[in-house]
């Protein structure tokens, strides 16, 4: 059995409006699980939009490393 990919129609779900709502909603909902001091985007890349969460203020950066505050906030987007 061999699988062809449709790479077009691939490209069009990816960069659909509804998937980059999805991706917003999701940035936002880590965003907000890790609390204060961490900034939240999506972007369109050349291919695909990606989506990300990160340390905005130097507390954020210090409470990241001693706690791992987004790896324990990925939970909220997965929701």
């Amino acid at each position: 059995m061999k699988i062809v990919t449709n790479r077009k129609a691939l490209g069009q779900i990816l960069n659909s409006p509804g998937l980059i709502r999805d991706l917003q909603r999701r940035t936002e909902a880590i965003k907000a699980a890790a609390g204060e001091g961490f900034d939240g985007n999506v972007v369109r890349g050349k291919r695909r939009p990606r989506g990300g969460v990160v340390t905005a203020t130097a507390k954020a950066m210090r409470r990241n490393a001693k706690e791992n505050t987004l790896v324990k906030a990925m939970d909220a987007g997965r929701r």
